[in-house]
């Protein structure tokens, strides 16, 4: 008997999630916030319910961390890439200057809710002229296969990623904190400037 190969998941390429990540309008407010939805989903892995789930007081872009609370495998603590930081900081000093309360907004100015962000990330994916489906499952896919093309190590992803078993990625029980601000900083090439300030290499 020949094993069951588990399913290839869909994952964008670097040039597709570049396209995506340019396609809002940064000048607006509706568009720079959906930047910061596309950028967050990428640059950390997030699933979109922690996404939706995430508050002002669980981002620390001091020390370039984000706290996940009650996510699918328990409380966790991920990276932030230091190339993401700079439009993170300008996100929360314009449009969102609470100290505590959801850290994505609607339309409305309610917490986002998982659905709506899908729904705008369709948006973008046919903006940028995406032909494959892509939903906020396809960018964690993407953020992990990122992250293994640019050397980073499996196990270290997967404790990132809040993987509970070996069957998700590979044993990663030895990885620290230290290790994951290592491995999403191997993402910085990937990650559209601030305006106005050079590409990070």
């Amino acid at each position: 008997m020949v094993p069951k190969q588990p399913k290839e998941q869909t994952y964008l390429t670097e040039e597709e999630m570049l396209r995506i990540l340019s396609a809002p309008d940064r000048s607006t407010n509706q568009g720079f916030t959906d930047f910061i939805t596309l950028l967050v989903l990428y640059a950390t892995g997030l699933r979109v319910g922690e996404l939706s789930a995430l508050n002002i007081e669980d981002v620390d872009l001091k020390e370039g961390w984000i706290h996940v609370r009650e996510g699918k495998s328990g409380d966790r603590q991920t990276a932030i890439p230091k190339a993401a930081i700079g439009d993170l900081k300008k996100y929360v000093g314009l449009y969102r200057k609470a100290k505590s309360g959801p850290f994505l907004l609607n339309q409305k100015g309610t917490r986002i809710k998982p659905w709506t962000i899908t729904r705008r990330i369709r948006k973008y994916s046919e903006a940028a002229h995406i032909e494959k489906p892509v939903s906020p499952h396809t960018i964690r896919h993407t953020f992990t296969a990122h992250l293994i093309q640019r050397g980073g190590r499996v196990e270290v992803i997967a404790k990132a990623l809040g993987h509970k078993s070996l069957k998700e990625t590979t044993p990663y029980a030895h990885a620290d904190f230290e290790d994951i601000r290592k491995a999403v900083s191997l993402l910085r090439r990937n990650i559209p400037p601030v305006s106005g300030e050079k590409k990070h290499e």
